[in-house]
């Protein structure tokens, strides 16, 4: 004993309806991953560049020293927070 037409076509209906149902949840999760990866991506790429500026300075001693002099220098006699930079 076997299907009927209709009762064929009504079972390919509803197979049709859940796998739309399961691809759209599919489409959701891939979208949410999608999403969150392209929000670390840009926080990443700035870790990335001041890692390597932090590695340049490290590597030229004469930088470094420079940086280092500027720390020590109180801001109020660096002339550049009034404008008196001296250009």
């Amino acid at each position: 004993m076997g299907l009927s037409l209709e009762q064929a076509s009504n079972l390919a209906e509803l197979v049709g309806v859940a796998l739309v149902v399961v691809s759209i949840f599919y489409l959701t999760v891939q979208v949410r991953q999608n999403t969150k990866a392209m929000r670390i991506q840009p926080v990443h790429e700035l870790s990335a560049m001041y890692i390597e500026v932090q590695s340049s300075i490290a590597q030229n001693g004469e930088l470094m020293a420079l940086i280092q002099r500027g720390q020590l220098i109180p801001r109020s006699h660096r002339g550049f927070a009034d404008g008196r930079s001296g250009f």
